[in-house]
């Protein structure tokens, strides 16, 4: 299944937003409304470019499903966690334990564009 970027967040004007703006560059986008969401469509063999993970989510936060990816270091290498209420020392905790990037909400749109296409053209190589 080709994806380029997998936006996991329970907020659904952000999800839609973010797929809106990445869609309109090209960029192959699928939703997850929680952790628990994005592992079911992960084990239905997409493997996208980026994802994109909110920290504070019912059902399934962004701690656990990075635990469930720990013995996936690529696919957390992949994840951009973004979060408007973490704290700069959790930010660096995810940086140090999981390998994953931060950003902070709301996005600066131009640095999001520009990490999807990265990630996408990585996928690509």
């Amino acid at each position: 299944m080709k994806l380029d970027v997998l936006v996991v967040d329970d907020c659904r004007d952000m999800r839609e937003t973010v797929a809106a703006i990445l869609q309109r560059q090209g960029l192959e986008v699928a939703l997850a409304e929680n952790g628990q969401a994005a592992l079911a469509l992960l084990a239905r063999g997409a493997e996208p470019g980026l994802i994109i993970l909110d920290l504070r989510m019912p059902v399934m936060d962004g701690w656990a499903f990075l635990e469930a990816c720990r013995d996936r270091p690529a696919r957390l290498k992949r994840t951009v966690v973004a979060s408007s209420l973490a704290r700069p020392a959790e930010l660096a905790r995810i940086r140090a334990d999981y390998g994953c990037r931060t950003m902070d909400k709301p996005f600066d749109i131009e640095a999001l564009i520009r990490i999807a296409h990265e990630a996408c053209s990585k996928l690509a190589a």
